[in-house]
């Protein structure tokens, strides 16, 4: 599980201008947060002393009524997760979840009637003590307990996500709403190892492995915010180039 960041040097030019503007968001966000002292993470957790692993924050969670996005921040165990502090669980609720999209096929009990209120998990977002991001992730359907879809309907839905509210924290629903499109080719790409590899560990599971509390972390990418967005803007201006062919 240790993908490279994909090419995006070939990506369409409204993807790529989609993605620079995202980079200005999430900068903005975390400069506006900065001046007072504060960070994405501080912004969503507020007491660091009170904080408590397991729990989520903000409390009930941030969801978005009208685009049926929601997220969640927690934590682990330091020793589960070294260098990690927390991070972000990412979902499409299931009335922004198009008819058309089901459920996959997974051996298991997996449709919308399963489950108290049915989302699909997309993807995690870790961060570290300092309030950075520094990796993707997804995980496997028992972590979340979620319906499970496969790669090619996730990504299709990846476009709905969008946390358009202002409280508990504007900063921050604008920013995670960003770094989904700032790193969507790479979530995509995250997402279609994630199949690959519960498709490989069904194939040899006694039981059903979309169950096996040993596989927890299904596919994760490091990540350099600075890195990222120094590249997006240096292929969108190369695109621009009226000296490149």
């Amino acid at each position: 599980m240790t993908p490279v960041l994909t090419d995006i040097s070939n990506l369409p030019q409204d993807r790529l201008k989609d993605m620079v503007i995202a980079g200005e968001q999430v900068l903005e966000c975390m400069r506006v947060l900065g001046n007072t002292g504060d960070s994405i993470v501080g912004d969503v957790v507020g007491d660091f002393e009170e904080f408590a692993v397991w729990s989520h924050y903000p409390k009930g969670d941030v969801i978005d009524r009208q685009t049926h996005s929601q997220f969640y921040y927690h934590a682990h165990p330091e020793q589960q997760r070294p260098g990690e502090h927390g991070h972000f669980h990412l979902f499409l609720r299931r009335d922004g979840i198009p008819e058309n999209i089901q459920p996959a096929d997974i051996g298991a009990s997996n449709s919308f009637d399963d489950f108290k209120t049915p989302m699909c998990h997309m993807l995690a977002i870790a961060m570290n003590p300092n309030g950075m991001p520094i990796a993707l992730f997804t995980t496997n359907r028992w972590v979340t307990m979620d319906p499970w879809f496969n790669a090619a309907d996730t990504i299709d839905l990846l476009d709905s996500f969008d946390v358009d509210i202002a409280k508990p924290s504007w900063p921050v629903n604008i920013w995670i709403s960003a770094m989904v499109r700032l790193y969507r080719p790479d979530i995509e790409q995250l997402l279609h190892e994630r199949d690959d590899v519960m498709t490989g560990a069904q194939l040899k599971a006694a039981d059903n492995a979309y169950n096996d509390r040993s596989i927890e972390i299904t596919s994760l990418l490091d990540i350099d915010l600075a890195d990222r967005i120094d590249t997006v803007n240096a292929a969108w201006a190369q695109t621009n180039d009226p000296g490149v062919s």
